[in-house]
């Protein structure tokens, strides 16, 4: 009976894992039904050690264009791959990202030198003292190839009122660019998304990837919430060219974003699939306990036979 089930909670892992695909901007895949699939073509495949294409060209907010390796070869980056227009999970992260950095920034000078000691002894994360633009640039991508200059100069002016000092308007810079262009940058870092080119409608996984000097995927940080204690030290890794461990994923794909709506609304299939691994992992519990207190029951019997 045991056998049976594990074999059932082995199929269960084998299906939800199946949805996973080869990162990049795809069509949305539909169902016989004529609605839209919101599991397929979306997750992230972490592609530790892997190249990002420098030799890419993007606008900046000012309309010039601009090629990834200018960003590179001084300090980390931080890649964040977002739509600017997005009230949803895009601007989740992004408040993310300026709560940690606002913190890691406001730090009195003089605490800066002692900072990566402290933090490496287990003291509290607001020891940490990192500046944008000194220690660590963000990069601020839109996934969306209708966005352009004058979105990234929005967002840009709406996330650099949030810094006392100058360290965002140096290190945190806002980019657009086309699809192709999109495809080719989220599919060498493992980005999956997908991109109704009907309805203007996207569906994207959440999760800021910390890239090398060398331009090299280095760290991927799951989420909206960063703390500053292992972002630092993920900063300070990424600088000496040395790869991250590999990251825990965090479910919050459940939901769907439309262009057109701006709304987001459930994803039931991903939701259900979360409740699926939820389920398996719940079964296997069970199953190991009941395992376990039969061969209990057996040994305590078998001892209480011998003892008679």
């Amino acid at each position: 009976m045991t056998g049976h089930i594990w074999r059932s909670l082995l199929v269960c892992v084998a299906v939800t894992c199946s949805a996973i695909a080869t990162a990049q901007v795809t069509e949305p895949v539909y169902n016989r039904d004529g609605t839209q699939n919101k599991i397929a073509g979306i997750g992230v495949t972490q592609k530790l050690g892997a190249d990002v294409p420098l030799d890419l060209t993007f606008k900046d907010e000012t309309g010039a264009d601009v090629r990834l390796s200018q960003f590179f070869g001084h300090r980390p980056v931080l890649l964040s791959l977002v739509f600017y227009k997005c009230k949803g999970m895009c601007s989740l992260e992004t408040e993310g990202l300026i709560e940690s950095f606002t913190k890691m920034s406001a730090k009195k000078e003089g605490a800066r030198a002692a900072a990566a000691k402290f933090v490496a002894q287990g003291g509290d994360a607001n020891g940490a003292y990192t500046l944008l633009g000194s220690d660590v640039d963000i990069l601020s991508v839109s996934i969306d190839p209708n966005e352009g200059p004058a979105d990234a100069a929005d967002k840009r002016k709406e996330i650099l009122s949030n810094f006392k000092d100058d360290s965002a308007t140096k290190g945190w810079h806002f980019l657009t660019g086309d699809l192709g262009t999109l495809n080719k940058l989220v599919s060498a870092v493992g980005f999956q998304y997908t991109y109704n080119s009907r309805n203007k409608a996207i569906s994207h996984p959440t999760a800021v990837i910390l890239l090398s000097p060398a331009g090299k995927v280095n760290q991927y940080f799951f989420g909206t919430a960063y703390p500053e204690k292992p972002l630092h030290d993920g900063i300070l890794l990424a600088s000496t060219n040395v790869v991250g461990p590999q990251a825990v994923p965090i479910l919050l794909g459940c939901l769907s974003h439309d262009a057109m709506t701006g709304k987001y609304t459930v994803n039931v299939e991903q939701t259900l699939r979360v409740m699926c691994v939820l389920t398996v992992i719940v079964l296997a519990v069970s199953v190991w306990r009941m395992g376990h207190r039969k061969a209990k029951t057996e040994e305590g019997l078998t001892a209480h036979v011998n003892h008679g």
